[in-house]
């Protein structure tokens, strides 16, 4: 019994260690510009099939819109 309550914690904490991992990734991509994506524009590139709003879908609820910064337009993806 106690190999299997071992068992079941180590692959509890490989599990929470990955998940971890995932929602990193998310951090990186929501709440955040991406200019290397290149310029966007606005109203091309934010509708549901615009390259900022793809990008930022897959890994953030609400997706993302095309921003404009003083010099130029970048994606940005929302909280």
């Amino acid at each position: 019994m106690a190999k299997l309550g071992a068992t079941f914690g180590l692959v509890f904490i490989a599990f929470l260690v990955l998940y971890s991992g995932s929602m990193n990734t998310n951090a990186q991509l929501c709440c955040n510009n991406h200019p290397e994506l290149g310029e966007c524009e606005a109203g091309v590139d934010d509708a549901n099939d615009g390259k900022c709003w793809l990008h930022c879908i897959a890994g953030c609820e609400k997706g993302g819109f095309c921003k404009h910064l003083s010099d130029k337009n970048v994606c940005h993806c929302y909280c």
